[in-house]
This record gives C-alpha cells, structure tokens and sequence, in this order.
C-alpha cells in the first residue's frame, strides 16, 4: 500500500473512531437557502444536486457513558429533556 493509501486508512479509521466516541442526536435542521448546484446538471442515477444552506442542531445526554470524553458536559446547562444542546 503505497503512502497516500495508509494516510486515507488511518483518516477513516480516525473518524470511524470518534462516531464511536461521543453520541449525539439531530433534534433540529433549519434550511435558510437551497438551490441547483451546477445549473441543475444530472449525475446519472443520482440526479442532480442541490447546495444547501443551513444549520443543524443536536443534543447530547450528559448521563450517558460514551459522552463521558467531552470534558465539563455533565456541567453544561440542560433543556428540559435533561440533554445538552448545541
């Protein structure tokens, strides 16, 4: 395996990781904008595509174990689901 292929191997292996480290919730997606990305060309089967402008919103449960690594959560104020937002 050739050296861009390790470094691409250990990125996903990073990011495989850090799913596992920490769990969150999507609670909210709020889209301000959306419009044809490429002037609406199609990709085959996919279609086409479309930039999207927005924000998401999660929560996380503060009680729950896999949480534990985000330093000062259990600190962190709370809705009135017990979970921390952001």
């Amino acid at each position: 395996m050739n050296r861009r292929g390790v470094v691409t191997l250990g990125v996903l292996l990073l990011l495989s990781l850090q799913a596992t480290l920490s769990r969150a919730e999507v609670t909210r997606v709020d889209v301000a904008t959306h419009e044809d990305a490429l002037s609406g060309r199609s990709f085959g089967a996919a279609g086409a595509y479309e930039w999207i402008i927005g924000r998401a919103y999660f929560a996380l449960d503060p009680s729950n174990a896999a949480n534990d690594i985000i330093t000062d959560l259990k600190l962190a104020p709370r809705n009135t689901d017990g979970r921390v937002e952001f």
